[in-house]
């Protein structure tokens, strides 16, 4: 089966003022990143685009160069701080968030113009940005 380009919406809610983020989109290179498609106030809202093809045994295989990790744990991440291009900051940090709830019947349900959306606390427990492996706002990730 051919790739199929999915678009994805991340919004962060609530980031920490005065720290950067930005998408890592390739694999190990931390020079490769994106800045927020918008900038709202107590939100940041990431927009870009992953590739997805259906497996034989009908998972959701992810591709492209923004896609993390192993064939049966694949994430995207949203960096902070040092990993986001701001040399000076306080804090070095990566949001991981996984990709693995997404089922293909979400993906081939997407009307022309939708994305898939996922929100979570952009703040952590420690008062800076928000890292490791993200719990994301109910109801998950949904069609937008």
């Amino acid at each position: 089966m051919s790739k199929i380009e999915v678009p994805i919406r991340a919004v962060i809610e609530n980031p920490p003022s005065g720290v950067a983020w930005a998408y890592q989109r390739s694999r190990g290179d931390l020079s490769d990143l994106a800045a927020p498609t918008r900038i709202e106030a107590g939100r940041l809202v990431f927009e870009f685009t992953l590739q997805a093809q259906l497996s034989p045994t009908g998972e959701v295989r992810w591709l492209g160069p923004g896609v993390q990790g192993p064939s049966d744990k694949r994430f995207f991440y949203l960096n902070s701080g040092t990993y986001a291009g701001e040399p000076d900051s306080a804090f070095g940090r990566r949001a991981k968030i996984s990709l693995m709830p997404l089922t293909w019947s979400q993906i081939q349900n997407l009307r022309p113009g939708q994305a898939l959306e996922v929100r979570f606390a952009g703040t952590g427990t420690d008062g800076g940005p928000a890292c490791a492996s993200i719990k994301v706002f109910p109801p998950g990730w949904r069609a937008v």
